[in-house]
């Protein structure tokens, strides 16, 4: 990462702070800006070290208030680091990635704009969460459904798109699926992307692209402006559907049946997410780390774990989706393709149907289930729910490089995975998420207990090895924690240079999340 510029050091910052305090008081009210430690605290603790706890913590409500604050800091020269909810958990939580930020939380900024049932589309503001969705639809009586990811339930729509992140189920690409992006810069002007920039235009919720060059892109994964709402598609729920499972023992079991599933997907047979968890996911789900019998200074044991694999019914690597089908028929024959195909490749494959199965297909009920392998490490019992991994004290840092929809791709990024986890005296924990057709986001995740410094150390270079390994070898990630922005610095050609560029047309006072992907 590049050093910290001179106007960006928080003693620098702090000199100027009070005046940017008094001013977003007299926008927000008093109450909505914050410089207590219980709120420091609070919003500047992250699932892995970080020195970079915020100066203080803003919540705007309105887009008209996020462009008041961001002029305020552009003309006092104090940077805002803007979050939606911050469960970013593994990947920064809410902290920036550099010291000398203000934090700008757009939680209260929870409206639904707009909902249509027939032509499937929702306008949501960054502070709706998967919960509030998924609860709003159900008392719509609607019949549409969203992907939801992993993450909490309480955990931002708009923050996962802006991070380009993947949900289970049907539009699981979840960027692929949104349009009518509403940007507010740190010059107080807004963008309104595709038709939704024309007034009156009756298709600014359901065409992606617009007229023009097309802007949405820029703002994901990006510090260029702050995305105060845009529309998510919405996709039926389906007449017919069946789930499916499969399971395999070996990495040349696993390399056949990502090579067929790939032929699946390709092919249109399967048009839904896939979701594979490789043996200590599966079980990390279901219980923490056994301390009682291992060293937790090293990886568990082979035979502590093949112990755990039959204790809780999974294979080294265990997947499944769902058939989506307009009614049982085609569901039946779609089935009939995919056993076919997987049948010769899978240890074990298994299907149910019926109208149970069919609202279960009906992906848009967030669960906190794979939330739980992260409290693995962590020396005390999984509390009550809702879980919240900073508050409860997880260490977990995420590494998610693409790699090809190829067999012989997946293993060998396994065995890098592997190998640099082992030797950092952590288990090999991989989930595979077979969204696109050519393309897989392997996601792996080092849990650890935070209040072990050994643990933390041991940790944060193992990730740091592990993303160097990726990049080397060519499977660069699709997102990285704040721990790891220097991966822009790997490119080759002359983006960063344009992307700097941009930084200064866009945001020429630099006071917009410094040091986020840049």
């Amino acid at each position: 990462m590049d050093e910290i510029q001179p106007s960006l050091e928080s003693e620098d910052v702090r000199s100027r702070l009070p005046q940017a305090i008094g001013d977003w008081q007299e926008i927000l009210a008093d109450k909505w800006v914050s410089t207590a430690e219980a709120d420091i605290d609070k919003w500047g603790q992250a699932t892995y070290p970080t020195n970079a706890v915020p100066l203080a913590v803003i919540w705007p409500a309105t887009a008209d208030e996020v462009a008041s604050c961001l002029k305020v800091a552009a003309r006092h020269r104090v940077p805002l680091y803007t979050v939606s909810t911050g469960r970013n958990w593994g990947l920064g939580s809410a902290v920036p990635p550099r010291p000398g930020c203000v934090l700008m939380v757009l939680t209260r900024m929870n409206r639904i704009v707009d909902f249509d049932e027939e032509l499937a589309y929702v306008a949501v503001q960054p502070g709706v969460t998967q919960r509030q969705l998924s609860e709003f639809l159900a008392s719509r009586g609607s019949r549409l459904q969203f992907g939801v990811t992993g993450s909490s339930p309480d955990s931002s729509i708009v923050g996962n798109v802006l991070e380009r992140g993947d949900a289970e189920g049907v539009n699981g690409d979840r960027f692929e699926n949104v349009c009518a992006l509403e940007v507010v810069l740190s010059t107080g002007e807004t963008i309104r992307t595709g038709f939704s920039r024309f007034p009156g235009a009756l298709t600014k919720s359901l065409h992606r692209w617009g007229v023009g060059p097309w802007l949405d892109g820029i703002f994901t994964q990006s510090n260029l402006g702050v995305v105060t709402q845009l529309t998510l598609w919405l996709a039926p729920r389906p007449a017919g559907a069946r789930t499916f499972s499969f399971a395999v023992d070996s990495d040349e079991s696993l390399s056949r049946l990502i090579d067929a599933l790939r032929r699946l997907r390709l092919s249109r047979v399967l048009d839904g997410g896939l979701v594979f968890a490789n043996d200590v996911r599966a079980i990390a789900e279901q219980r923490q780390f056994p301390f009682d019998e291992c060293d937790s200074g090293q990886a568990l044991p082979s035979e502590v774990l093949s112990r755990l694999r039959h204790e809780h019914g999974v294979l080294r690597w265990n997947g499944g989706g769902v058939i989506y089908a307009a009614d049982d028929a085609i569901s039946e024959a779609l089935w009939s393709r995919v056993e076919a195909e997987l049948s010769g490749c899978a240890d074990t494959l298994e299907s149910a149907t019926g109208d149970a199965i069919v609202e279960a297909a009906a992906v848009g009920t967030p669960v906190e289930t794979h939330l739980r392998m992260a409290y693995w490490r962590l020396r005390k019992p999984i509390p009550d729910s809702p879980l919240h991994l900073d508050r409860d004290g997880c260490g977990l840092i995420w590494c998610c490089p693409v790699v090809p929809f190829v067999g012989a791709h997946v293993v060998a990024a396994a065995a890098i995975v592997r190998e640099v986890c082992t030797d950092a005296g952590f288990e090999t924990n991989i989930g595979l998420h077979l969204v696109a057709p050519r393309s897989i986001a392997m996601t792996v995740a080092i849990p650890f207990d935070r209040s072990v410094e050994s643990e933390s150390k041991r940790a944060a270079e193992a990730s740091a090895l592990m993303h160097k390994r990726f990049a080397e070898t060519g499977y660069i990630p699709y997102r990285v924690p704040t721990s790891s922005m220097d991966v822009m610095h790997r490119a080759s050609d002359d983006s960063l240079p344009i992307l700097r560029r941009l930084k200064s047309a866009l945001d020429p006072a630099n006071v917009l999340s410094p040091g986020r992907y840049e």
